[in-house]
């Protein structure tokens, strides 16, 4: 759905800037946006795993990548 919106706009770009270029500028098309609300739902057990990942794994790996990097330029 976003993809053929994303398409429409560009088609509604181009249709523009050839209007405009041509002095048409009467009609230029704006269009309204869309009040349409797509919401993200998952389970809590989902939930909880995303935030485990986000808020300790990441972070633990990114700590152990930083460390492991020190060590090795203080062995040289």
């Amino acid at each position: 759905m976003a993809i053929t919106q994303e398409l429409e706009s560009g088609e509604d770009f181009f249709v523009n800037a050839v209007s405009w270029m041509l002095g048409e500028e009467d009609s230029i098309i704006v269009h309204a946006k869309s009040l349409s609300y797509d919401y993200l739902t998952m389970d809590s057990q989902t939930s909880a795993l995303l935030k485990v990942l986000t808020v300790g794994v990441v972070p633990l790996v990114f700590l152990g990548i930083g460390i492991v990097i020190w060590v090795r330029r203080r062995q040289r």
